[in-house]
């Protein structure tokens, strides 16, 4: 799969892609440890930029990983980048000291990557883990905007990989006509890993440890935590640890720190009685439990019911969806229209809301 995003890529038909796929879908482990490697056997410079490593500053999230390559880069392309802080000489001939880059702003980090890379052969490659985060906030318009800008000036050397994990983030960035980056590329859905994920795990682990694990095991265990390759691979590592091989009753045993719905339910937890009733509300919106809109006098009056609240107004409902949408729950699919960011929410919210009698009529 590496190598088909890569020859992509290298046709040149397009210079960047965008990958989409829920939190903890193994998408962002798959550029990192598949696609940038491969890119690297072809000889590309590859840069790694996190936006959720320091998530209320974008302009340093992009230096940061500027400065990291940087630092891994051969003397001669590091000397491109930056003027000779000093010579020394010795009884192998004379050496570089290379003076440390003073970049402050995510303007000087563009510089240093055209200047060191401008007229390569090779092509860069930049991945933007996260890129939803920049529709986060207004003020981060402006990163936005420097980072479209210097991806559309360097085209004949840059190539550039987009992940993210909001469907409602990736919209707005993308297809909003007032966003930096609309429509400057699709959105790709990224695969979900199956069975042959699982097979080729389980395989990892039995070369290494000479420990086989059964498959129909493994495959149950990975349909219950709904398929997350993340939380996979630490139940994988925990059986490592301690030299077991029976997934499945150590799965069983620790399912209270590997199951997905835990973390959902803490998720549950810190919502106010009123945002899980709008949260209720679209649910049952979805399922056809009952019609009427969003912001319809009876949507009021449910939720005013079910939260407790003294008064409910479209005022309050949209401060509710506003949060929502933030916090990663819901996406906008048209004018009013709203939907879960992950089917496992849905499916949670469901086993919380029908238990019950519901919404109603």
């Amino acid at each position: 799969m590496a190598k088909q995003y890569l020859d992509s890529l290298d046709i040149g038909l397009s210079n960047s892609i965008a990958l989409f796929a829920h939190r903890r879908s193994g998408k962002t482990e798959f550029v990192t440890h598949d696609l940038l490697p491969e890119a690297e056997k072809r000889g590309a410079i590859t840069y790694t930029v996190d936006f959720w490593a320091n998530d209320q500053n974008p302009s340093e999230c992009i230096i940061t990983g500027v400065m990291n390559t940087f630092h891994t880069l051969p003397v001669r392309k590091q000397l491109k980048g930056q003027p000779l802080k000093e010579f020394k000489a010795s009884l192998t001939g004379l050496s570089a000291a290379i003076e440390n880059p003073n970049i402050s702003t995510i303007n000087q980090a563009f510089s240093l990557m055209s200047q060191i890379h401008r007229g390569d052969a090779k092509k860069v490659v930049l991945f933007l883990d996260e890129i939803q985060h920049l529709a986060t906030e207004p003020a981060y318009s402006t990163v936005a905007a420097a980072l479209r800008t210097f991806i559309d000036k360097n085209k004949d050397w840059l190539t550039v990989v987009f992940t993210g994990s909001s469907q409602d983030g990736l919209n707005r960035l993308f297809s909003q006509r007032k966003s930096a980056f609309y429509n400057s590329t699709a959105i790709e859905d990224f695969p979900l890993l199956g069975s042959q994920y699982v097979e080729f795990t389980v395989q990892a682990f039995s070369d290494y440890t000479n420990l086989s694990i059964a498959i129909s095991q493994a495959l149950r265990v990975f349909n219950d935590i709904n398929q997350n390759p993340e939380v996979f691979s630490q139940i994988i590592k925990g059986l490592l640890f301690s030299k077991r091989n029976d997934i499945e009753d150590f799965y069983n045993e620790n399912v209270n720190t590997y199951s997905t719905s835990a973390d959902i339910q803490s998720r549950w937890d810190a919502l106010t009685d009123l945002d899980s009733s709008v949260l209720g509300l679209i649910k049952g919106l979805i399922d056809k439990d009952f019609s009427c809109g969003l912001y319809s006098v009876k949507a009021y009056s449910i939720i005013k019911e079910e939260s407790g609240a003294d008064t409910v107004t479209k005022s309050t409902v949209q401060y509710s969806i506003d949060k929502l949408r933030k916090a990663g729950w819901i996406y906008s699919t048209g004018r009013g229209q709203w939907s879960f960011e992950d089917e496992a929410d849905l499916v949670f919210i469901r086993s919380q809301k029908d238990g019950g009698e519901g919404p109603p009529e």
